[in-house]
């Protein structure tokens, strides 16, 4: 929260300086949009984990739905909440890989993933106590393996792209 005031100013800063070239300031100003998407974003997933339990007691509660039910919602709710950053990190590094004409390596490491995925979910359900929460717990893990492998995949794509960019000038 402190970063949003400190940005904001500096904005204003930039917006003066631009004035000269409207096409970049365009070009700046969808970037910061993405960029204040993103941290906005991630606060409303650090929220929905904090506050997983009162958002489903408030929606869910109520009639045949108890506070055993609401706990073990919340749990699900809980852990799905890593999915998303997972998910959102992993769309981000995908889209580095599309833009090096790299479609490839995306696909094959969804497929993994994707067989990640159902060995977790069976292991958890099959070994633990959380029931309906493994999907939840395995969806979690899968999507962190999947940012974590496109993620040094990535830089080593990018420190060999380096390398050859370096060797031929």
């Amino acid at each position: 929260l402190h970063s949003f005031p400190t940005r904001r100013s500096s904005d204003l800063n930039l917006r003066e300086r631009d004035k000269d070239f409207p096409e970049e300031r365009e070009n700046a100003e969808g970037i910061k949009s993405g960029e204040y998407f993103r941290q906005v974003a991630y606060l409303f997933k650090i929220g929905l984990f904090v506050l997983r339990e009162e958002i489903v007691r408030v929606l869910l509660e109520r009639g045949a739905f108890t506070p055993l039910h609401t706990k073990s919602t919340a749990l699900a709710l809980g852990l799905f909440s890593f999915a998303l950053i997972g998910s959102s990190l992993s769309a981000l590094f995908s889209r580095v890989f599309y833009s090096m004409k790299d479609t490839k390596t995306p696909l094959i490491v969804g497929i993994i993933t994707l067989i990640v995925h159902v060995i977790f979910a069976f292991a958890i359900h099959f070994n633990t106590t959380l029931k309906h929460g493994s999907l939840a717990a395995a969806t979690s893990i899968a999507y962190i393996i999947n940012c974590i492998v496109l993620y040094f995949l990535m830089f080593g794509k990018l420190k060999i792209l380096n390398v050859v960019l370096n060797n031929k000038s």
